[in-house]
């Protein structure tokens, strides 16, 4: 049985630093929640607070993501 993920694409921006895996971010209309970062084994990219980001989120849990890239890359 192939197990399926559930998760959308978003454009959000980071506007504050929870830790160094963690940032507050905030989509185009106005939500907010914690985006985690988790650093690629191949990617140098880190994020800054104000880049454009898109993140990964669950659509059941809207209150946490997951940076997948940035945009301005």
């Amino acid at each position: 049985m192939i197990e399926k993920k559930e998760t959308i694409l978003l454009d959000a921006c980071l506007f504050d630093v929870i830790d160094k895996h963690a940032f507050d971010a905030k989509l185009t209309n106005g939500h907010r929640f914690v985006a985690f970062y988790r650093p690629s084994e191949g990617g140098e990219w880190t994020p800054k607070v104000g880049e454009s980001v898109t993140v990964e989120m669950s659509p059941y849990d809207m209150s946490k993501g997951r940076l997948v890239n940035n945009q301005e890359q």
